[in-house]
């Protein structure tokens, strides 16, 4: 399956310590990113990056979150978690 490489909306679903710049690159104009930026042993920021027509970028934080951090892109989960 081939996938348009420009995308109108992205939600990561784990945690991350900084903005991926090759989504920021992929989101089209007018699209939004939604992710948890912060350390897994913390709690995160939920943010909502908007990017507009011209391609400026706003961040709006949401609340904060506790989600599994994205490692080497997979999902970690400790050990007792699923115990």
């Amino acid at each position: 399956m081939v996938m348009d490489k420009n995308v109108n909306d992205i939600i990561i679903s784990a945690s991350v310590t900084q903005i991926p710049p090759s989504l920021l690159t992929q989101l089209k104009p007018g699209g939004k990113l939604v992710l948890a930026l912060g350390l897994a042993v913390m709690k995160q920021e939920l943010l909502l990056v908007k990017k507009d027509k011209k391609n400026k970028l706003s961040i709006d934080s949401i609340f904060y979150v506790q989600f599994l951090p994205l490692l080497n892109n997979t999902l970690y989960a400790p050990v007792e978690a699923v115990n």
